[in-house]
């Protein structure tokens, strides 16, 4: 994965603390430059059935990388009590929420026909794919070039689905990628293949995510950017959100965004 920056466009974030973040109104706070805005003209991808190809993820360049944002991935990377909490939450949660985890694929088999868990491909750190688990919400399995995104009231999530889905209880199988370093606890949400194509064609700072492993969560869910995003500017301010984590990266943050999830995910369900 090889990195360049964009004298013409160069996009970093105030050096502030973390726990002013944001400005007054709940948004990131920014230094732009210089350049043209965030965010390039194109179709939301309600499905991507023919835009971009999906790159491949040996030749990704991410743009615009400022060195500060370099040196935070740099510091999240090195950290081994990161890796430590990861391992130590996976391995006990995994461990206690077996009899769980086995219930709930166990209702998911029987209600509809398919596997309990859906298998997709992500794009992780440095850009290289795998595939993400999770548990299955619909009657569909969409793993290529064109994926509809969820959608309220969609008729392709079974009902135990919207409750898993509603309770976010579908991404714990994710354990398990967390387990085998491909993911972390916390850090920049993973989107399949066809939307990294897509909104790396059209927000110009997307790929630096792929500068630190993805997260079951991360900054931008715990300040509200969860569900659909029908348009590009929704991903941009999620995107807003993962350079601030990136570049601001400290233990204390990490910790604030573990109990800030465990608090949306008891108190604030999922739109859908």
């Amino acid at each position: 994965m090889s990195l360049r920056s964009a004298a013409d466009r160069t996009i970093s974030f105030s050096p502030i603390d973390p726990p002013e973040l944001h400005d007054a109104g709940g948004s990131p706070r920014l230094d732009v430059v210089t350049g043209p805005d965030l965010i390039r003209t194109g179709a939301p991808p309600a499905s991507v059935g023919s835009s971009p190809p999906t790159p491949d993820p040996a030749c990704r360049e991410v743009a615009d990388v400022s060195p500060r944002l370099v040196a935070g991935a740099a510091r999240i990377g090195a950290s081994r009590l990161k890796r430590g909490l990861d391992l130590a939450f996976a391995v006990a949660g995994l461990i206690f929420m077996s009899p769980f985890l086995l219930l709930l694929a166990l209702i998911i088999r029987i209600e509809t026909p398919g596997p309990a868990l859906f298998k997709q491909r992500r794009t992780g750190l440095n850009g290289r794919t795998f595939v993400i688990y999770k548990f299955r919400t619909m009657r569909v399995v969409e793993d290529g070039g064109e994926i509809v995104q969820a959608s309220a009231n969609d008729t392709r999530t079974t009902g135990f689905g919207r409750f898993l889905r509603r309770s976010s209880i579908d991404e714990l199988p994710q354990l398990l990628n967390v387990l085998k370093g491909e993911m972390s606890l916390i850090g920049p949400r993973p989107h399949a293949l066809a939307h990294d194509a897509y909104y790396a064609d059209v927000i110009p700072t997307y790929e630096a995510r792929f500068l630190v492993r993805p997260g079951l969560s991360g900054l931008a869910q715990v300040r509200g950017c969860r569900g659909a995003t029908p348009v590009p500017e929704m991903m941009a301010e999620r995107v807003r959100w993962d350079l601030a984590y990136i570049e601001t990266w400290s233990v204390g943050l990490e910790l604030r965004i573990f109990f800030d999830t465990v608090r949306v995910f008891f108190f604030h369900p999922a739109p859908f």
